[in-house]
């Protein structure tokens, strides 16, 4: 518990707070677009992985590609924005690191949601991020903590919000780890971008190009792709543990009959 829910809560709070130091200097469209390459990356880190499947299905692949490919349309690198003009910046690599961060956070959920308790688990990881960030926060943001205490009564309906629906979001996700594979739960993860994009088109009043749209559509297939593939593997092993628990039934009636 303590080795995993540690591990989390570092993994969580340097994705976070590395995706945000990368905010203040790379657009939006490209750090969505950076951060989203887990879809790729984790299919490969599960592939090289010692414990994880050996190979994947090749609909597993289509699906992580498709998924790519829509978050490039979707966060607006094939419109107007220029994305990879011009050489590296230090921000587009601390997003990436941020990414990595990310998925050392997928990888290690899967596990430890199969050895732990799924709250106590997040209850550890979310402990772990709040002691970094509070002591953080002291050292870097003092006058934040001086009484009495203006920039957090000014944000505390936004701290409550974001603090409630990070901590479902985080405890589900982890949960259904229990039961889906790592490639999967991130093409799933990756779902967010979408959502994020139309309700901010519903509620927000933002615009959508054309591009961005079917980039949304393609993920949202991929995801479908995805699921059709990994529903196929698990209704066959379904019927296989079915036919062993068949057999195991049936020695004790066996051995009643004799």
């Amino acid at each position: 518990l303590l080795i995993y829910g540690l591990g989390l809560g570092v993994a969580n709070f340097a994705g976070s707070i590395l995706q945000q130091i990368g905010l203040v200097t790379v657009t939006a469209g490209k750090t969505g677009f950076i951060t989203g390459m887990y879809v790729v990356i984790v299919p490969i880190v599960e592939h090289l992985t010692p414990g994880f499947s050996s190979s994947l299905s090749v609909r597993a692949w289509v699906a992580a590609g498709l998924s790519f490919i829509g978050l490039f349309l979707l966060s607006g690198c094939a419109g107007h924005e220029v994305c990879f003009g011009g050489a590296i910046k230090m921000g587009e690599v601390t997003v990436f690191v941020s990414m990595l961060f990310w998925v050392v956070s997928i990888m290690m959920s899967d596990v430890g949601s199969k050895k732990v308790e799924v709250v106590l688990l997040t209850l550890v990881d979310f402990l772990t991020t709040t002691v970094i960030t509070f002591l953080l926060a002291l050292y870097l943001e003092p006058a934040s903590w001086v009484y009495p205490y203006t920039h957090i009564r000014h944000n505390i309906v936004s701290i409550v919000a974001v603090g409630f629906s990070e901590a479902v979001a985080f405890t589900l996700s982890t949960l259904g780890q229990m039961y889906t594979p790592p490639s999967r739960a991130a093409l799933l993860f990756s779902l967010e971008a979408v959502v994020c994009a139309f309700l901010s088109y519903i509620f927000l009043d933002e615009t959508l190009r054309p591009l961005e749209i079917c980039g949304g559509f393609l993920m949202f297939s991929a995801a479908l792709v995805s699921s059709w593939s990994f529903g196929e593997e698990e209704e066959d092993g379904a019927r296989i543990t079915d036919n062993q628990a068949t057999v195991e039934e049936g020695r004790p009636l066996l051995l009643q009959a004799q």
